[in-house]
């Protein structure tokens, strides 16, 4: 039924052997329920301390105390409550801009030193720090770098800055030689692929507005009984919903014709015999062959092949082995569309999804991850976070939310570990990026049963289980604590144990049989001709479930009223459809405090994801709620709805977010921001993946690392269930269309929801009712995807009336929406309106309003900046002002006229009160061992010192005084604009290579230029690192800092000796 609510406010192909480890039960978490992180620790990959206990002990040369005065650098602020609103803002106003989040309650901001003191000072601060550059690095990227690297050789990375400080980041990165290959910009993230000497890693480290430093990885590439097991077969022929003709001009429903789906992969044989009818389109230099490898031909083959060549082959329905009908080694939708994308386009992962989000696609299916070396990358990263903004918004260059539903393998890092019961691999943490990204719909792969007897061999123990998990899946959770708790993943399973599937590309049954392994045949084998070849690993079983998610995709369109479902509403629907596997060996539980994850929330079922326990076509025992933007949550709201359910049918309830990307530094929880769920009903209250096996249990904590929380009530008393979701903590907003920072969400229920008759015309839409007279589930024309209007329902409560839905038009003469004016539609304004005294107000070509004409007009706009004839008085909302503090002890200033030292004001004055009397000190003291404030005793770690007396100032912008807190940012009508390229002017920060318009144009060669520190020539490389400088004698032998040169540490000069005081060294 419909709710009630209550208002409220690599190739992935598995092979290899590993260490093996049991997957029973874990005594440990024996408390089945989630265990609370410690709120007091800032949790990253290279370490997990609490600030104000200890801090961790940093290697020489990744460690400061302080940025330069006035330059912006990255931060650490802890909160010691969950993050809100408010507190977003209180940073913003002293200066700090937010950039992201790390786990526990702590936002990286980039800001000056000057702004320190200020954050500190914020209600609710608990800690301020520096990011420290040994934070920077991937975990053991120095030893990788120094084991497979000449300090001369230039080193493939992936940097990560904040999203907007391009600059100076990008020209600081540059100026140690690094050469620049690809930027990716996104709301959440600013990667660049750079080229940089090996021996200049712990500089790039050290540059401030630097978030993260990895490896550029390699794309690894990591199916006729599956449809059988997952149920595709039992619902191919089905009508979803009354009235509704299967055929569709020669469609059935489970074909996915109106689905389109993005493959990345090694290629496609596009000549395959069984590509006849989906609508397959190449990106531009991507492999329509596939001749050398095969496996983009096997996963495009379980999206959309139609298994034609498949009809006189005798496998089929265990466990007699009869055919289950015509073409039943077909793809899940064979009348779908695909665009393919090939390894050997080198795309990054933002051109990845935003080039599929341009082609149209709905679902991005992906058997591949990242590796380096040939060894799979293992955790959550960059790449992995990329791809959780790509499922929010695949490309931000469009307006809205370009979402993408996407599907990834897990991995077959599990390892071929006999026995093969499903119960022994490789342990847990090893499943690939980006399957490891939150918002992906991660999937293992369970057996098939084949058994033995094939010519292929005997698949006993590697594909004779249905309940088995393969040997070689991957294994959760992702990035455990120490409290052996991660991201719950893979998310679901599917088959993907010896799936015979579209494989022609690689020869004749002659060639592939017996398992021969041939460079035309390498992993694959056959027995059943040459259109088809046997594979095993989550590259079968991810192509599987991402097809499948386009039935349901289709049907939510078609049949449901859903005209833009979400990724978290696929998801939620997916997982709560799924059943659990049952090994004979072991149990597998969806205890989420387990050591080892398996199954994830189970083995995905057709008929039970797409009409619910026992449900029909016509009458659904599941419901949902997709995203809404009114029921978007902040930190401390919640909201609920009702459901009534009959007893003898368990009631399972699945929450899924689409959350914010986690910082690729940070270490777990991953989560940003943190709903929570709650069942209130006749059974008492279940909070969230509090579980005993299989079933929920009442009590236990809140989960703190996962977007997926489900309650699964085994028997159910039969009555009312209130359903509560819970914003516990929302830092970053992900739902731009309501005000604040807001999470919104996806639900999925089901059960025995017969306990309801509909009835339509009752104004209430219940019981698989679309809508009810004026009850449309919350429902509108915007969410149709239309502009405005009203949007009814029609006489059958089932589907809407669009009717009177339409969208806006600028330049038809009619003022609508949000438009000020259309023509000569004016909607009544006036230039007296305005304020003005006279003249007659006209229309712009983009619908707004243009007083130019009018006269009289008063000087203050409120348009939010202060301009000439305006001032604090006059037009207080756009000019600012107020009154500096005098003295004030923590602003990084030993103000030493007002009375300040080490002693009373030592976070300003530095000093140094023991030892010998020669060695004592302290700044400000003015006594026996007095420091002048011009000593580089004072002016050293971030500090300053002034014998001037401080005074508080008033200012007010407009007055044509540029003081106090006034600045070029907030007060350009006294301070001067910002400079900005184009304005005349070579300002700091700009170049030759970036600004050539104010800069004028760069050099042909840096020949000549070899000792500037500029690139000259704009080529990437800088001095002696350009082969123009081969031949300058200040380059000859060595491309790193000569002597006299400034430097950090031994690393950074030619002589290998950096010395001299901290901040002032040279190469010696």
């Amino acid at each position: 039924m419909r709710s009630r609510r209550i208002p409220t406010r690599l190739f992935l192909s598995a092979a290899g052997l590993a260490v093996v480890l049991l997957a029973t039960p874990d005594p440990l978490f024996a408390q089945r329920g989630p265990v609370a992180p410690d709120p007091g620790t800032i949790r990253l990959k290279t370490a997990t301390f609490d600030p104000l206990v200890a801090m961790p002990s940093l290697p020489d040369g990744l460690s400061i105390s302080e940025y330069s005065p006035g330059v912006r650098g990255s931060y650490l602020v802890q909160f010691d409550s969950p993050i809100t609103a408010a507190h977003r803002s209180a940073l913003e106003n002293a200066g700090a801009a937010v950039k992201g989040y790390v786990p526990m309650m702590t936002l990286e901001v980039v800001m000056t030193p000057a702004s320190r003191g200020k954050v500190a000072g914020i209600d609710g601060v608990r800690w301020v720090g520096v990011v420290q550059p040994a934070f920077k690095l991937y975990p053991g990227l120095e030893r990788d770098v120094a084991d497979r690297f000449t300090p001369g050789d230039k080193v493939a990375l992936q940097v990560s800055l904040y999203p907007g400080e391009d600059e100076p980041g990008l020209s600081q990165v540059r100026g140690l030689g690094a050469r620049i290959l690809k930027v990716d910009r996104g709301r959440s993230f600013l990667v660049a692929q750079v080229e940089v000497p090996a021996a200049r890693l712990q500089a790039l480290a050290r540059i401030p507005t630097v978030r993260y430093i990895e490896l550029v990885y390699e794309p690894m590439a990591l199916n006729d009984r599956a449809r059988f097991h997952n149920g595709m077969a039992a619902i191919a022929n089905d009508t979803f919903s009354a009235g509704i003709d299967p055929s569709l001009d020669g469609k059935d429903e489970a074909s996915g014709f109106q689905v389109k789906y993005g493959h990345m992969d090694t290629g496609i044989y596009i000549a395959h015999p069984d590509f006849t009818t989906a609508d397959i389109t190449f990106e531009p230099g991507a492999d329509s062959s596939d001749l050398d490898n095969g496996h983009g031909t096997h996963t495009s083959g379980s999206l959309v092949g139609d298994g034609g060549q498949s009809s006189s082959v005798p496998e089929g329905a265990p466990p007699s082995g009869a055919a289950i009908g015509p073409n039943q080694w077909r793809g899940m939708t064979p009348q779908a569309a695909l665009h393919h994308i090939s390894f050997d386009n080198l795309y990054t992962d933002r051109q990845m999804f935003e080039r599929e989000s341009e082609e149209g696609v709905q679902i991005s299916s992906n058997s591949w991850g990242w590796s380096s070396g040939g060894s799979s990358i293992r955790d959550y990263n960059t790449n992995a976070a990329m791809w959780d903004e790509g499922v929010w918004d695949a490309d931000n260059d469009v307006a809205g939310l370009q979402s993408l539903i996407v599907f990834f393998s897990a991995g077959n890092n599990g390892g071929f570990n006999s026995p093969y019961n499903g119960c022994i691999s490789n342990g847990a943490d090893n499943i690939g990026s980006p399957g490891t990204a939150k918002n992906v719909i991660t999937v293992g792969n369970n057996e098939t049963d084949r058994g033995a007897g094939s010519a292929c061999g005997n698949f006993s123990g590697l594909g004779d289980n249905v309940e088995e998990m393969n040997a070689s899946s991957s294994r959760g959770p992702v990035d455990p604590d120490g409290t052996g708790q991660g991201l719950f993943k893979p998310d679901v399973t599917n088959i993907g144990g010896y799936w015979n599937v579209s494989l022609e590309a690689l020869g004749t049954a002659s060639v592939c049989s017996g398992q021969t392994v041939s460079p035309d045949c390498p992993t694959y084998c056959s027995d059943t001709g040459a259109s088809y070849a046997y594979s095993n690993g989550t590259s079968m079983s991810a192509p599987l479930t991402a097809g499948f998610g386009g039935v349901v995709l289709q049907d939510l369109v078609v049949n449901r009223g859903v005209a833009t479902p979400r990724p978290s509403l696929i998801k939620a629907l997916l997982i709560n459809g799924a059943r659990d596997l049952t090994p004979s060996a072991c149990n597998y539980t969806y205890e989420v405090a387990q050591s080892v994850v398996h199954e994830g929330w189970g083995f995905v079922q057709a008929e039970n994801t797409l009409y619910g326990p026992g449900g029909t076509p016509a009458v659904r025992n599941i419901e949902f709620e997709n995203e809404e933007t009114a029921n978007a949550l902040a930190t401390g709201e919640n909201s609920s709805r009702q459901v009534t359910v009959a007893s003898g049918t368990p009631f399972r309830v699945s929450l899924v977010w689409t959350d914010y990307p986690a910082g690729a530094g940070s270490g777990s929880p991953l989560v940003v921001n943190d709903l929570d769920l709650e069942i209130s009903g006749p059974d008492g209250t279940f909070l969230g993946n509090n579980f005993s096996g299989n079933w929920s249990v009442t009590g236990g904590g809140a989960d703190r690392y996962n977007v997926v929380e489900n309650v699964y009530i085994q028997n159910p008393t039969g009555g009312t269930y209130t359903i509560t979701v819970k914003g516990f903590q929302v830092s970053q907003d992900q739902e731009p269309g309501k005000a604040g920072v807001n999470q919104d969400y996806s639900l999925a229920w089901s059960g025995d929801l017969s306990v309801c008759t509909p009835t339509c015309g009752d104004g209430v839409a219940e019981c698989g009712e679309i809508c009810d007279g004026t009850d449309l589930a919350g429902e509108s024309c915007q969410s149709q995807g239309f502009d405005t209007g009203s949007l009814a329902c029609d006489g059958t409560c089932d589907g809407f009336d669009t009717s009177a839905c339409s969208n806006f038009v600028c330049g038809n003469g009619v003022r609508e929406g949000s438009e000020e004016c259309d023509g000569a539609d004016l909607g009544g304004a006036t230039c007296s309106g305005q304020g003005c005294t006279g003249g007659t107000p006209s229309c712009n070509g983009d619908c707004t309003l243009d007083i130019s004409t009018c006269t009289g007009c008063p000087v203050c706009d409120n348009d939010g900046t202060c301009e000439t004839g305006e001032d604090c008085n006059n037009c207080a909302n756009d000019c600012i002002s107020g009154t500096t503090p005098g003295v004030e002890c923590g602003n990084d200033i030993c103000e030493t006229a007002d009375g300040e030292d080490c002693v009373s004001c030592a976070a300003d004055c530095n000093g140094k009160q023991n030892g010998k009397p020669s060695n004592r000190f302290c700044c400000g003291d003015g006594g026996t061992n007095p420091v002048g404030c011009g000593t580089g005793e004072c002016d050293t770690g971030g500090n300053t010192c002034t014998t001037s007396p401080t005074t508080a100032v008033s200012y007010c912008c407009g007055d044509t005084v540029c003081e106090g807190e006034e600045s070029s940012a907030n007060c350009a009508v006294d301070c001067g604009a910002l400079p900005f390229c184009g304005d005349g002017t070579c300002n700091g920060g700009e170049t030759v290579c970036d600004c050539a318009v104010d800069c004028g144009p760069p050099a042909g060669s840096e020949l000549g230029l070899c000792t500037d520190s500029l690139d000259n020539d704009c080529d990437g490389p800088v001095d002696c690192a350009d082969s123009d400088c081969a031949a300058d004698a200040a380059c000859v032998g060595c491309s790193l800092a000569q002597v006299g040169e400034s430097c950090v540490d031994d690393a950074d000069c030619c002589s290998d000796k950096c010395k001299g005081k901290s901040g002032a060294k040279t190469c010696k």
